[in-house]
């Protein structure tokens, strides 16, 4: 049998060149995506871009970085700008191994370097991550690192985000900050900071000479042998400091179990705090707050609005359970509820000044201005979750702090968010309640309740 042969025809001959162009520029694509600064992937178990995240930050075409699922033992130095970007922070995990920082940032960069960081468990290491750059973290976890969980020397931004369980020996690796330590220009929110420990001050927060704005979160459970166990903070001039929408408690320390606050030589600065719990501390001296003992406080201006500050506890001497004015300075309060702190609610060697509507359930804090309420029991619930990010202490059925600020001297919001005024007291007047939550009469069945299933 004779085969015929047949022959291309010049239809199929562009057929077959159209296709094998259109492999061919399929793989240049994917090459020039690569080189023009595309995600690279980071898988360490293969198949992908890279198998560790420095080769990935070592190429200067991976503006993007995906991190697989996995437990990545690495010292991550980063220099530049880019992004670095987990799957899921509890799975993908980067262990420093208990020797060196997990991530350093910017840190002798020749130019400022902005890094993003996300989705990320960052444990094991000395200083978890140490940042004198532009730093954004986000939805991670900062865990058992030996010098500290985030030492900050530049511009850090944190959201969503747990710090938890790290220890410090000293300042970025010596004594102070086991949470965080701030020199810099530091912004928290929606995050919490707990269980941390420091064998000197501040073992939540420690920020000095820096500013500060920490809204939505909570500081809780961390211990310091010195001063701060909360927040230890040290003003200075034209540095900004503003709390709000937080809470601070269970914390413990020599000084401030809760917040320990002082100026440095000599600059005036101002700090505000809007809607803050500060509740369950304990401490030596000024259990909830102590302003400090340094006669350079002369210049420090601390604001105090719509907060609740109750049940610290002072474990010996004689300072206030609740607010220490220590030394000097000037203290301004309104529309706050100090309750049940041992010893004292107010102690005070400075000034301590109230704008009005605050209910002391003593006489220690001297409130003498319109709406002020002396040896009145607020009637607060337990520090619970009442809606919003934060725990904070409800208003019970008939607290005189019900309805009883001047509207226009209050936030525009309680703690958790909800609007003020409130028709607390249910007379159909809408007048806004003294201290971090206001009472609506959607919570009102809530309350009863509560109180029933609390008693």
């Amino acid at each position: 049998m004779i085969r015929k042969h047949r022959h291309t025809t010049p239809a199929t001959i562009a057929l077959w060149a159209m296709i094998v162009g259109a492999i061919v520029l399929a793989g240049l694509l994917a090459r020039m995506t690569l080189a023009a600064g595309a995600t690279c992937v980071v898988n360490g178990g293969g198949g992908a871009d890279y198998t560790t995240i420095q080769a990935a930050v070592d190429d200067t075409n991976c503006t993007r970085i995906a991190i697989s699922p996995g437990v990545y033992r690495e010292h991550v130095v980063i220099n530049r700008n880019v992004t670095v970007q987990g799957s899921e922070a509890r799975t993908t995990i980067v262990d420093g191994g208990r020797t060196n920082s997990v991530f350093v940032l910017g840190y002798q960069s020749p130019n400022p370097t902005t890094v993003n960081l996300s989705n990320l468990t960052i444990q094991n290491g000395g200083v978890g991550i140490f940042n004198s750059g532009t730093l954004t973290l986000t939805n991670s976890i900062v865990t058992n690192n030996s010098a500290g969980g985030i030492g900050n020397t530049g511009t850090t931004t944190i959201s969503n985000t747990t710090i938890v369980s790290n220890t410090a020996m000293s300042e970025f690796g010596g004594g102070s900050g086991a949470g965080v330590a701030n020199t810099g220009t530091l912004t928290i929110d929606h995050s919490e900071i707990i269980s941390n420990t420091v064998f000197g001050n501040g073992a939540g927060l420690y920020s000095t000479s820096g500013s500060l704005l920490l809204t939505n979160s909570s500081v809780r459970g961390n211990t310091s042998s010195g001063d701060g166990g909360g927040m230890f903070i040290s003003g200075q001039i034209d540095r900004h400091i503003a709390i709000s929408n937080t809470t601070i408690s269970g914390n413990g320390a020599i000084g401030g179990g809760g917040l320990y606050l002082q100026t440095t030589s000599g600059s005036p600065y101002e700090m505000t705090m809007t809607n803050v719990t500060i509740s369950g501390n304990s401490a030596v001296e000024g259990a909830g707050i102590l302003k400090g003992r340094n006669p350079s406080n002369a210049y420090f201006t601390l604001t105090i609005v719509n907060a609740t500050i109750a049940n610290n506890t002072i474990t010996t001497g004689n300072s206030a359970g609740g607010i220490t004015n220590s030394c000097c300075g000037t203290t301004f309060i309104q529309n706050t509820i100090l309750s049940n702190n041992s010893n004292a609610n107010c102690s005070n060697s400075g000034t301590l000044s109230s704008y009005g509507f605050n209910v002391d359930s003593g006489s220690t804090c001297g409130f003498t201005a319109a709406g002020d309420q002396s040896n009145t029991d607020p009637k607060l619930g337990l520090l619970h979750d009442n809606g919003g990010p934060t725990q904070t202490h409800a208003l019970l059925d008939h607290s005189p702090a019900i309805d009883a600020v001047n509207t226009t001297q209050c936030p525009l919001t309680d703690q958790r968010g909800v609007a003020r005024p409130a028709d607390g007291d249910g007379n159909g007047t809408f007048i806004c309640d003294v201290g971090a939550y206001e009472l609506s009469a959607t919570y009102r069945t809530f309350l009863s309740l509560l109180v029933r299933s609390e008693s």
